[in-house]
């Protein structure tokens, strides 16, 4: 039995529940405002669920009034960007919701361990005049700077306690912002936060980055700080999604370095670390025709001693020595969207290619399901295709979302996409219980249904 949950933009957020091709129930949430921006659009960003079956999401929504099945928020709080933090269970009802608004929060991760316990983490980018606020919860004293935020609660949406990665000064941490920090538990499902940070940030009373780059902050169930690792990582490349091997604790993250923000060509990669974070080993994914055509998308551990990944590249990229090409295109830069399974040592197990004719195609998020299968999200334009396989989008529509689940042998159990009258609609993020149903969350512009 799969579920699917869809987050709407401007006008609301969806939460479908997909059983094989039959989509159970839907549920709702956003505002009526319009973002300038890709990066700003409201989306279902993070989500995860607990043991009893109910699923939880942490969500990109504006400052317009916000609607979310039966949460309501009036208007004109905060400024650019809250979250939303909702929970429904396994039937569609929603059991709560929180509403955190600033100057402009950033999501980073939604994770349930199996004591009881909800952990959210973002940026809580706050002022004097919009402080940080978790709404029916907590007010956070006002300060002019980015602050990385851990929130623990219990399942039913109480909260518990909150943390702040950082100091209190300004001075010392300036310059934290401008990348995605992750937050994943370990097989001791002891929470890890791991967050940019200059040279010369007090990330604790007793330790102070003596450089750049991404530290690893470990927890207890009660709060207590445990350790602060930094990640052996060069300090140019930024960490763009992570997870953890919950069998040995080992940590594999991807991510690329930028031109834009940097006079060194773009590089993507894919790295192994061990439990004090020293890297094992790194991978570079090349695209030999498009500079910047390449992007990883998703990792995932299980427990058998394998990894996961998603990677979009236009037409063609290499991954230590193999060369994956687009075999509906012959030119241009439409993208191949790939699922790979590797070894933990990078070694590369199997391929499974999602041929696009449009350069927006690709996997945004993907989740381990029971038994050792793999279902992943993402967006395509007119055709999609995998193997004999292929999805055709409906006259008029844009960009079309649609999720694929396969086995640990490589083999297809599902290609679907869903139709929406709106042009911007993707899946962009997924989630499993341990009954194997499936939640996939993202964004729709108008209204959306399957099969």
């Amino acid at each position: 039995m799969l579920r699917l949950l869809l987050s709407l933009l401007l006008l609301l957020s969806s939460y479908y529940n997909v059983s094989a091709q039959s989509y159970n129930w839907v549920k709702g949430g956003g505002t009526t405002q319009t973002f300038t921006t890709s990066s700003n659009q409201e989306t279902v960003s993070y989500m995860c669920t607990d043991p009893n079956g109910n699923v939880y999401a942490l969500s990109k929504v504006g400052i317009n009034p916000v609607t979310a099945d039966t949460f309501y928020w009036p208007g004109g709080i905060g400024s650019s960007q809250s979250l939303l933090f909702t929970s429904h269970n396994c039937n569609g009802q929603m059991r709560f919701a929180k509403l955190i608004t600033g100057t402009g929060n950033f999501p980073n991760g939604v994770v349930a361990d199996s004591m009881g316990h909800i952990y959210i983490g973002f940026d809580g980018t706050h002022s004097s005049t919009n402080p940080l606020r978790i709404r029916h919860d907590t007010t956070i004293s006002a300060y002019t700077f980015n602050r990385d935020v851990l929130v623990q609660y219990d399942t039913s949406g109480n909260l518990n306690w909150l943390r702040f990665v950082g100091a209190d000064a300004y001075s010392t941490w300036s310059g934290t912002g401008g990348w995605s920090n992750f937050l994943v538990l370990d097989g001791s499902q002891r929470p890890h936060f791991v967050v940019y940070a200059n040279y010369g940030v007090m990330l604790t009373p007793t330790f102070t980055t003596d450089r750049k780059g991404f530290y690893d902050n470990t927890y207890d169930v009660s709060g207590n700080l445990l350790s602060v690792k930094r990640l052996e990582l060069d300090s140019t490349l930024a960490i763009e999604g992570l997870d953890i091997d919950k069998s040995s604790n080992k940590l594999y993250a991807y991510g690329s370095r930028s031109p834009s923000f940097w006079t060194l060509p773009q590089f993507i990669f894919l790295a192994a670390f061990d439990t004090m974070r020293n890297n094992i080993w790194l991978d570079s994914i090349i695209n030999p025709l498009y500079s910047g055509g390449c992007a990883l998308r998703g990792v995932a551990a299980d427990a058998w001693g394998n990894l996961y990944i998603s990677i979009n590249s236009s037409r063609v990229f290499v991954y230590r020595g193999d060369t994956v090409w687009n075999d509906m295109v012959t030119s241009g830069s439409a993208k191949v969207g790939t699922l790979m399974k590797l070894d933990t040592s990078g070694n590369k197990k199997w391929v499974r290619k999602y041929n696009g004719t449009s350069g927006a195609n690709g996997f945004l998020g993907l989740t381990l399901l029971p038994n050792n299968k793999i279902a992943a999200g993402g967006v395509f334009v007119n055709r999609v295709a995998c193997g004999t396989d292929t999805l055709v989008s409906y006259a008029g529509e844009g960009q079309n979302a649609f999720f694929t689940i396969v086995d640990s042998a490589g083999y297809v159990q599902e290609f679907e996409q869903l139709h929406g009258i709106g042009f911007y609609d993707n899946i962009n993020v997924c989630a499993s219980d341990h009954k194997g149903n499936l939640y996939l969350g993202g964004k729709v512009e108008n209204n959306i249904w399957g099969g």
